[in-house]
């Protein structure tokens, strides 16, 4: 399962833009979550993370920022 063509050009754009990290939050359906996490997982650039709630996407993205200032 792939992006859908919409969300293809989303991600080509947002890479274009320089995103580097996504913090997915994943839904509570079964069959959506199972979905989002097959579609997450062929996503190479910008790397996904997948999350149960907002809070633990939050402090991820806040350690992602930490790891790239470190970096330059």
């Amino acid at each position: 399962m792939q992006p859908t063509l919409r969300g293809a050009w989303w991600l080509h754009e947002m890479r274009e833009a320089g995103l580097q990290y996504i913090a997915w939050v994943l839904p509570s359906n079964l069959v959506a979550r199972q979905t989002a996490e097959t579609i997450a997982q062929t996503i190479e650039n910008p790397y996904v993370g997948t999350f149960d709630d907002v809070a633990s996407a939050y402090v991820w993205l806040q350690q992602q920022q930490i790891a790239v200032d470190s970096q330059q």
